[in-house]
């Protein structure tokens, strides 16, 4: 996890995808965040303000259906003084839903423009 930190501290910004399966967030990612820990608290490891875009994936194609879970996930990041600037949730990766959805496309695009900008 050194490693990890390391990038994390040289990081001007850093993309996380976080895919929701069965009500939550993949085992793999879990572990991810469970291992920052060290960043927390009073005594955890300074690394800086850290600006963070969170991208949701989810097969159920109703965007509000995981809303409160996406709210918890991202509050924890907030926890470890990261300044969560954006938000993406990409719903219906199924069923062919995200792929026809252009709203959703031009919401990422404009994300990934904005970004330059950050």
């Amino acid at each position: 996890m050194q490693g990890i930190y390391q990038e994390i501290g040289d990081a001007d910004m850093i993309i996380l995808g976080i895919p929701i399966y069965f009500r939550q967030m993949s085992g793999q990612c879990k572990t991810l965040i469970d291992r920052l820990f060290p960043l927390f608290g009073p005594n955890g490891l300074k690394l800086g303000k850290k600006k963070l875009i969170l991208v949701y994936t989810q097969g159920f194609s109703d965007p509000e259906y995981y809303r409160e879970y996406i709210t918890a996930t991202t509050d924890v990041f907030k926890l470890l003084d990261m300044e969560v600037v954006a938000e993406l949730l990409c719903y219906g990766t199924s069923s062919n839903v995200a792929a026809q959805n252009t709203a959703l496309r031009e919401e990422a695009s404009l994300l990934g423009k904005e970004m330059m900008n950050l």
